[in-house]
Order: C-alpha cells, then structure tokens, then sequence
C-alpha cells in the first residue's frame, strides 16, 4: 500500500514539474519579441504590411511599445514586434560543427584567432532641421530678404529676413527643430531672426503683419511674435495667436506660457487663458470666449443619403465653426481649413482626397471672432474612386 502510494506521489509531482515547465516555456515564448529600427520615411502601418501576418493588427505594435500616437514614429526608434504577430517566425541561426584543424607539426602551433571588426555603434535619430517647410497646401509664397519670390514646397528652407505669405486657401508648417509652427491662411509674416542662441537652443522671431499662427514645440524654444499693438514670448507649447484686420490681437493658450507685453500692460498667460490687445494697447482677459464643441461621430443625412460624419451640441456663444482637417492626430499637418454653420457636418467631402486617414476637429467663433479651444478630433478614411 505505501509503495502504491509513493508511485502515485511520484507521478503527480512529474506531472506538475512537466506543467510548470510547459507553462514557463510558453510565457518566454509569448515575450519574443524582434526588434526593428524605424528608417527616414516609414510609417507604422508600412512596418505593419512588411512583418505582420495581418497588416490590420498595427495597434498591437503601439501597445507593445508604450507608444500612443501611430502617426508620429521618429526616425532612429527602435520598435519591438511580438513573435506570435509576425509572418513567419525569425529564424534561429544553425549551429554548424566546429571543423576540426588540420593537424599540424609541433614545431608550427596553429594561429591565434583575434576580433578585427569593432561593434557598430548605434546611429542616434537625426533631429529636425530647423526652418524647413514641413506641409504646404496650396499656394503659400516666401519672398527672400533679396525680393526673389518662391512658391514654397516641402523642403523649402526658411531663412532670417524672409517674408511668408499665404491666401485664403493656403498655408503651411514650419520646422521649429522640434515641433511645428503651422502658418494659417491669409497670413502675412516677417521671419525678423532664426536660429540658435547662445545656450544651443532654437530661436525663432517674428513679426506678424496680420493672420494667425499655431504652435506647438516644447519648453526649450524661444519664440517672439510681434504684432503693431503687442509682443508675445512663448515658453511652451500649443497656443494660437492672431491679428486681425482691424488692429486686434488675440491669444489663447492650450498648454504652457506666455507673456505678453502691450503699450499699456503685460500679461502673463497660461494654459486655458486668452488675452486680447486692442489696437490703443490695452489687454483684457475674454470672458466671453465660446465653450469648446464635443463631437459625436455618427452618419449624418445629407443630400437624402446617409454618410459618415458628426454632430454636436450648440456651443454657447457661438455663431459659427471652423473646421480642420488634417494629416495627423496632433494637426502639425493640416490639409483643409473653413468656416462652417450647423450642428453636424458630412465627412463625404473627403471623399475626393487621396486614400488615406483623416482628423477633423471643429473650433467655435463667436460674434465677437473669438475662437475656443479645439475640440475632440475625430478620424474619416478616404478612399479614392
């Protein structure tokens, strides 16, 4: 009997040795992963339709990583693919036998093997070049310091003493080194200095003759916009500013600082705030400013049909909406701006642009044209017929 009962111990005790064993193996094999550094011009799902049995599964990568946005992978990033999301798995390398040496006298020893190829070291992401034009719709114009006129391109460089200009139907974005300065539409600036200061950080220097300007850089760039009624130092990101034709200004802040320096005041402004300077140089804090849309995504009746789109409840205080729609999540490549009247909006006049993802987002204006902050953004596929 005791002998039975110690077989049956003994048997158990390797079942659980061989379960432990399985489940570890499997738990190691599910961590896998293969790493793949991100080059000059790829996108995440480009990486996804190369490695990934099902190209759709791009999220998993972004989640694996920690990453949040799929829009934005820098150069140089080196993303971890899971194994069990690959096509095929990666193939263990063959361990070869080792060939035996000739045999040699003993007066001739065989010769000692040495390491003559050094480690490659690891090439860190190259950083943004400062003042190259990042996205440009339509016709935008930089006139040099000289008077040459250039129709502007991605690619194109911004220098110190150069004039941008765009119409009502254009704009582009600007290369701050990191971060975007997206010039808005009918926009008319002066590019006063750009460069570096003596701490190594980005300087940039405008005057803004009328139109308005989004940015959004980190903390370490030092921006000045001069208007004929104030001067604005930015230390942040994510704040628009504007002039407007009858000699005000207006700005409103997303998210960090900026003081801003009139004829008769000076105003320290933080995330949340706006500020605006009439044209005598008297600053006052709105409080009128429109409450910020929340869009609901849904099909929307259009034209007797149904299409994708969005709705929204009436903002207070505004008469009308401005839409955007851009390349990315962040709107640091903006394709279409426009004023917009209604409570819901037909993402079919997308349906035209060239395949690809699209953000909308809605902004409220008020009576008095002053703007909210942007809303939510929501996402419309193109597909080109």
């Amino acid at each position: 009997m005791k002998i039975r009962t110690f077989a049956a111990l003994f048997v158990v005790l390797l079942l659980f040795t061989g379960i432990t064993a399985y489940w570890s193996e499997a738990k190691a094999a599910d961590e896998e992963f293969i790493t793949v550094t991100v080059k000059e011009g790829d996108t995440l799902s480009g990486i996804a339709k190369k490695y990934l049995k099902n190209p759709s599964q791009y999220m998993e990568i972004l989640k694996f990583n920690g990453l949040e946005n799929p829009d934005f992978i820098k150069a140089g990033t080196k993303l971890k693919i899971p194994v069990q999301l690959l096509k095929e798995s990666p193939q263990k390398p063959e361990t070869k036998p080792t060939p035996k040496p000739a045999p040699t006298t003993p007066s001739t020893p065989p010769p000692k093997r040495t390491e003559t190829t050094p480690p490659v070291p690891a090439i860190p992401p190259r950083p943004e070049a400062l003042g190259v034009i990042f996205h440009v719709a339509k016709d935008a114009i930089r006139t040099s310091a000289a008077g040459a006129d250039e129709t502007l391109k991605v690619g194109s460089v911004i220098k110190s003493g150069d004039r941008v200009v765009t119409d009502t139907l254009s704009f582009c974005s600007i290369s701050l080194g990191a971060g975007r300065l997206v010039v808005g539409p009918d926009s008319r600036l002066v590019v006063e200095q750009i460069g570096k200061d003596q701490q190594g950080g980005t300087m940039f220097y405008i005057k803004l003759i009328r139109g308005s300007l989004n940015v959004d850089s980190p903390a370490g760039l030092d921006l000045r916009i001069r208007s004929q009624v104030a001067v604005i130092r930015a230390h942040g990101a994510g704040f628009t500013f504007r002039v407007e034709e009858e000699g005000r200004t207006f700005t409103e802040i997303y998210s960090g600082k900026a003081d801003i320096t009139s004829a008769s005041s000076r105003h320290a402004l933080t995330g949340g705030q706006g500020v605006v300077v009439d044209s005598g140089g008297a600053a006052s804090a709105p409080t009128n400013l429109p409450v910020t849309p929340v869009m609901v995504g849904q099909e929307v009746q259009s034209e007797g049909e149904l299409h994708q789109g969005a709705v929204w409840k009436q903002a207070s205080e505004a008469v009308s909406y401005r839409v955007e729609v851009a390349l990315d999540s962040y709107f640091e490549k903006p394709v279409y701006f426009a004023g917009y009247a209604g409570d819901s909006i037909d993402f079919n006049f997308l349906a035209s642009y060239p395949s690809g993802r699209y953000y909308i987002r809605l902004i409220s204006v008020n009576k008095n044209g002053l703007w909210s902050a942007p809303s939510n953004a929501s996402f419309y596929t193109s597909q080109t017929r």
